[in-house]
């Protein structure tokens, strides 16, 4: 190395000695400035973030009056991928959550059966969610939801629908679909909500084979509607305006235009027609939708609950719904079906003595 190279290299070493200890003292003498401005900034955010903060009081009185016990259908391949997206979007509002499984979650509550996974053990493995549910919690909770590992239920908005309802009733709810061999029809979809009584009343009802089916065949939405025909009051989830609130697709599937196909399945079985094309097809206070992907959950997440049209404001008082009492919901239970796959037929319910007489 010349001389001339290392008075180079030398001169380069104590410019940036220099330099660091410039800044430094820079950055320590106007220190304080640069907190404030921080704080400043801190400031401003959190009084933007209280402008668009909801009022909370209802859905705090609704989530402890309404206490719903979660059951999630899923598998040991989706405890990964799609539980805890469910959990961190919507599950985490259910009063409890419990997974519905072949195996066991290191980091939920699990209902699980032994068996290798596979669609044609899925009545196996609800009908053993609800008979555990049964032993274990019956008593804490007033309403027992089973959804799957990809819908999306809006908590605040199924607790609202729920409290017009009489758990000590036996109630079903959901979106209700016909079915042949099953006059009451089913409820298929995103998930549906069984009451305390409905709860009790299958408990029983699962120890007659002629009524439930005893082996882990079959689709556990169908199986559910044989079961408890007749047994429960099997309601269809919608608002006070007759608009869906409980949906088996996502809603975005209802708001286009696309025409229908009247020979799908899906339109076919509705037990009432929803309105395709525009917001009318669906209810202000949605409920729940299906064949939601963890990205979509997020998303429908952030819109439901973080985005405020600036200067927009409420221009109702929210009060609590007027509970129902036992004859208006065999009405709205007992009405006929547009599904040209109806069947007209006469309507049983065996209530127990002690749903008949409530008040």
């Amino acid at each position: 190395m010349t001389i001339k190279n290392s008075g180079i290299i030398f001169a380069f070493i104590i410019g940036f000695v220099v330099g660091v200890q410039v800044f430094f003292w820079i950055f320590l003498r106007n220190s304080n400035s640069l907190t404030f401005r921080s704080e400043l900034f801190n400031n401003k955010a959190k009084s933007i973030d209280n402008l668009h903060k909801y009022d909370t009081s209802f859905a705090d009185k609704l989530f402890d009056q309404v206490k719903i016990l979660c059951l999630i259908l899923t598998q040991p391949s989706n405890h990964e991928t799609k539980v805890y997206h469910v959990n961190n979007t919507w599950g985490y509002k259910c009063t409890k959550l419990i997974l519905l499984s072949t195996k066991n979650h290191t980091n939920f509550e699990t209902f699980s059966i032994p068996r290798n996974e596979s669609r044609d053990i899925l009545w196996g493995k609800v009908r053993n969610g609800f008979e555990q549910a049964y032993l274990k919690y019956y008593k804490e909770y007033d309403w027992f939801l089973k959804g799957d590992d990809d819908s999306y239920f809006v908590m605040e908005n199924l607790r609202q629908a729920l409290y017009q309802y009489n758990s000590s009733i036996s109630i079903i709810v959901g979106h209700k679909y016909v079915i042949q061999n099953v006059k009451e029809g089913y409820m298929a979809g995103a998930g549906y909500v069984l009451s305390r009584k409905a709860l009790e009343k299958l408990s029983r009802i699962f120890k007659n084979s002629t009524i439930c089916r005893t082996d882990e065949n079959g689709a556990e939405d169908a199986e559910m509607g044989k079961c408890l025909a007749s047994n429960a009051l099997f309601l269809d989830g919608h608002d006070e305006l007759g608009e869906k609130q409980f949906f088996p697709v996502s809603v975005t599937e209802h708001m286009s235009y696309k025409k229908l196909d009247y020979d799908y399945w899906y339109t076919r079985n509705q037990w009432f027609n929803v309105t395709q094309g525009g917001l009318e097809c669906c209810s202000r206070n949605l409920a729940c939708m299906h064949y939601i992907k963890p990205s979509e959950m997020y998303r429908f997440n952030y819109l439901i609950n973080n985005v405020h049209p600036f200067g927009l404001q409420k221009n109702y008082d929210l009060e609590m719904p007027r509970k129902l009492d036992i004859q208006e919901l065999v009405k709205l239970a007992d009405q006929r079906s547009s599904s040209p796959n109806y069947v007209n037929h006469t309507i049983v319910h065996n209530f127990d003595n002690d749903e008949v007489f409530l008040d």
